[in-house]
């Protein structure tokens, strides 16, 4: 697994900062998650829809919001380093999926699916290339970390 922004004190002062090498850093180690969720598509919070993803179209303008947002100061220093930062940052790319579902009509588009037994995260439907198995093994182990560090008010 790569190192978390969270991991490196130095990197993580310096994004919070707003060092411009700092941002790009940031945006070359996870444009990959950002455009895997906005692509495959992710599900909600509480696992009981899948979110599809955009079209290829749309996936640089999304990258682009998820972005904006990221490197806002507000949500710079609104990042602490206490707990891993993909986590926090898929959380970002999720909501700005949705939201540009909204916008787009009434209703999020879903699939109606039963979620996989234990299964944290659904990233697309049919045979997964190597590449992405890898991927959604990381984001499962991400997250397993994540929940592991919630205390049970935080989990409810």
């Amino acid at each position: 697994m790569s190192l978390d922004l969270a991991d490196d004190k130095a990197w993580l002062s310096a994004f919070r900062d707003g060092d411009r090498e700092a941002l790009r850093r940031v945006f070359d180690a996870y444009v990959t998650d950002v455009d895997v969720i906005l692509r495959r598509g992710t599900v909600t919070k509480d696992g009981q829809r899948r979110i599809v993803g955009v079209d290829s179209a749309l996936v640089d303008d999304l990258i682009q919001d998820v972005f904006v947002k990221v490197f806002a100061e507000k949500t710079r220093t609104a990042y602490d380093g206490s707990r891993p930062f993909r986590p926090y940052l898929r959380q970002i790319a999720r909501h700005t999926l949705i939201d540009h579902h909204r916008r787009a009509g009434r209703e999020v588009p879903h699939v109606e699916e039963e979620p996989a037994p234990d299964a944290d995260v659904m990233w697309m439907n049919g045979p997964m290339l190597p590449d992405d198995l890898a991927v959604q093994n990381e984001v499962i182990r991400d997250v397993q970390a994540f929940k592991a560090q919630l205390s049970d008010d935080e989990r409810a």
